[in-house]
């Protein structure tokens, strides 16, 4: 997946960064959702990508995804009380 740039960090989500999930829409060309990226989350390939709190939240109940890192306070108390996989990275 050429188009979607790779993340540099598992620990943080820099200011200005977008959601990478495909957006409905996209159809046969890979087209971002891009709204203001709140997780980083595993969906079980080979890289995790950053995402929107809809798309994080679709892909942890739906796909299989772990979480590896949250700005937002509501997948933050999901981790602590376990009701998301969390994928812990060194």
């Amino acid at each position: 997946m050429g188009d979607i740039p790779l993340l540099t960090s598992l620990k943080s989500i820099p200011r200005k960064a977008t959601c990478q999930e495909a957006s409905p829409m996209s159809g046969m060309k890979y087209l971002a959702c891009g709204a203001p990226a709140v997780a980083i989350i595993d969906n079980g390939d080979s890289r995790p990508y950053h995402m929107c709190l809809g798309c994080a939240v679709h892909n942890l109940r739906n796909r299989g995804a772990s979480i590896i890192y949250t700005t937002d306070p509501d997948l933050k108390e999901r981790m602590k009380n376990g009701s998301v996989r969390v994928k812990v990275v060194n």
